[in-house]
């Protein structure tokens, strides 16, 4: 079975999603359709079904639908693997999972690992963002520092963990205690957005192919969910379905409203 020999393993809102665009066009990468299968992370219960408004349903189905259900299933988006060096995928909820690193160890125990990390207080507050326009987060953004500190988790029992994704020293200490250090390569999101091309063509020669390839870096990916018109915003975040309908509708619809 085919199987990825390199991962990016997080942060979240850190521009993994930009790295993976970038990495998608070199002709020696193959990524993984599915930007994020989170195969690695263990299963768990997400919520509470009864606390669980109709947005927070529906994004959960939509990530159980992406997900492969096993090894085979996860190796089946490797398929179209063909003469490219360098396989892989970016799943952002490695990094700060635990169990995550034990289980990649497991199964491809010498992929190269990829993390970007970004300033911990800019990360909790895209992290905020991102879960106030999906329909998971009410509080403001002040309310839910303080909540998350109180080990208040949103209503349906779901942990928020603003704080907590931004401990980087604890997370990356998994993966330094299971794999050689010279597997992992750790970058910071500010890098990413001085010199995008450069910081593309440090991760080509990590995973050992043509450093000399230049991406086309002219559109930042984002995960934030956030349109730059505040009122087409206001009506995304009241209507989430809307995105759901466009992802059916057209395969170019731009990302930050799908997600």
């Amino acid at each position: 079975m085919p199987m990825p020999n390199f991962l990016i393993i997080g942060t979240g809102r850190s521009g993994s999603t930009s790295v993976y665009y970038w990495l998608k066009q070199h002709p020696e990468i193959y990524m993984s359709p599915v930007k994020e299968p989170s195969f690695f992370v263990p299963k768990r219960k997400m919520f509470k079904k009864s606390g669980a408004n109709t947005n927070v349903r529906q994004l959960v189905r939509e990530t159980k639908r992406i997900r492969p259900k096993d090894l085979e299933a996860y190796s089946a988006l490797f398929n179209g693997v063909t003469t490219e060096k360098a396989i892989g995928e970016a799943s952002p909820t490695y990094l700060v999972t635990p169990g995550a690193a034990k289980r990649i160890k497991e199964q491809i125990p010498e992929a190269k690992l990829i993390a970007i990390l970004r300033n911990p207080v800019e990360r909790a507050h895209a992290h905020y963002l991102a879960r106030r326009t999906k329909g998971f987060e009410r509080l403001s953004f002040k309310e839910a520092l303080k909540a998350d500190q109180a080990g208040i988790p949103y209503s349906w029992g779901l942990p928020r963990k603003y704080i907590a994704r931004g401990l980087y020293c604890t997370h990356l200490r998994r993966y330094y205690d299971l794999f050689d250090k010279d597997q992992i390569k750790v970058y910071l999101h500010e890098d990413l957005k001085k010199d995008p091309v450069g910081f593309a063509q440090d991760i080509y020669k990590f995973l050992g192919v043509d450093d000399k390839f230049i991406p086309n870096v002219s559109v930042m990916h984002s995960r934030t969910g956030l349109a730059k018109n505040k009122f087409l915003n206001i009506f995304l975040e009241r209507w989430t379905p809307f995105r759901y309908i466009l992802r059916r509708v057209s395969p170019h619809t731009p990302e930050w409203v799908m997600n």
